[in-house]
């Protein structure tokens, strides 16, 4: 998220973001090219890696529930 409110700020600036290379982005007399490319590079493909993670997390953590759920003694 933090990526995309970057990428989108730089956008709104006049910087040109894609993927294919890193264009000059003057902001305060600081060239940020490097920066944006880099968070435009996140921002487009992040979610594609982070995606199959955190589903894989939510699922452990729903096992873990399930199992400690049926695991609590009786009263």
């Amino acid at each position: 998220m933090l990526a995309l409110a970057v990428v989108r700020f730089l956008a709104s600036t006049g910087c040109r973001i894609d993927e294919a290379a890193a264009h000059p982005c003057v902001i305060l007399g600081r060239d940020l090219a490097e920066l944006a490319y880099s968070m435009g590079f996140f921002a487009a493909w992040g979610p594609l890696f982070l995606f199959p993670v955190s589903v894989g997390i939510a699922m452990l953590w729903g096992l873990t529930r399930l199992i400690l759920f049926i695991a609590r003694p009786r009263d």
